[in-house]
């Protein structure tokens, strides 16, 4: 478990949209949340020597929205490997993590649930 503060973080989502140095840094990958403070959690478990079961939680502790990305990652041979997860994205409208609505037009936007396989070949 660990704490993260954002030191560029707005505690209003729809602000963090309005800072250039926080959506600079978002779109170069250097950060990955908009708000200031979170707790964020890793579980693995090692169910085989080749297959591992993780969950991640990261929630924001400003608007109580969070993310939860359960995924199996599998070695099925020395050079071919298996990812596959989902991110589902919780929250209330107006939080980081749940519907943003653009004061402008009143359009919602948020993070849509995801799934994902990703395979990766050694060579």
């Amino acid at each position: 478990m660990e704490f993260y503060y954002n030191g560029l973080g707005q505690s209003d989502p729809l602000d963090a949209l309005q800072s250039k140095a926080l959506t600079d840094r978002f779109r170069r990958g250097e950060i990955f949340v908009t708000g200031k403070y979170y707790i964020d959690a890793l579980l693995q478990y090692e169910a085989h020597p080749l297959v591992n079961l993780l969950v991640t939680t990261i929630y924001n502790l400003e608007d109580n929205s969070f993310l939860f990305q359960p995924r199996l990652n599998w070695e099925v041979s020395q050079s071919f490997e298996l990812l596959l997860g989902i991110n589902v994205s919780e929250g209330s409208a107006g939080s980081e993590f749940g519907e943003l609505i653009n004061p402008q037009d009143g359009i919602g936007f948020g993070n849509p649930s995801q799934a994902y396989l990703i395979a990766t070949y050694f060579f």
